[in-house]
């Protein structure tokens, strides 16, 4: 039991931390989307979580649109 607890500290971890990088350097190649963020703090925790979706470190969670929307016009 343990060693299970031991793996899942580590395993979210692991994901967490390589999201967090892998989001910041994402962010570093998007000029307009650093922009958007400063502009648009109270849109900032969706941003987050957006750019949690788009690294994508679990692949198995699943995608589901609440609205429709428009995609690039």
């Amino acid at each position: 039991m343990i060693g299970n607890l031991i793996l899942t500290l580590l395993a979210g971890h692991d994901t967490t931390l390589n999201t967090m990088v892998l989001s910041v350097e994402a962010l570093s190649r998007n000029p307009e989307g650093r922009a958007w963020m400063r502009a648009n703090p109270d849109e900032l925790v969706k941003a987050v979580m957006d750019l949690s979706r788009h690294i994508a470190m679990s692949t198995e969670q699943a995608r589901i649109a609440a609205e429709d929307f428009i995609w690039r016009g």
